[in-house]
């Protein structure tokens, strides 16, 4: 099967879909205390599951505006 590991400055992503699907599967592990940027994406959805931790995850919501949550 196909898992590739991409190194981040706040920890890396296991990728098990290929880049060229419309869809990306990935699992994040962020460092303690790390965050990412903001992201946009036309073409790929993302779907994320919290296993552990908890993280602020801040969206568009469907009138335009971002959103914070936090997740447990």
């Amino acid at each position: 099967s196909y898992v590739k590991r991409v190194e981040k400055p706040w920890g890396y992503e296991l990728h098990w879909v290929p880049e060229d699907a419309p869809y990306m599967g990935k699992l994040l592990h962020i460092d303690a205390g790390k965050q990412l940027s903001l992201q946009i994406h036309d073409k790929k959805q993302e779907s994320w599951f919290l296993t552990s931790g908890k993280a602020a995850v801040i969206w568009e919501n469907n009138t335009g505006e971002l959103v914070e949550t936090e997740l447990q």
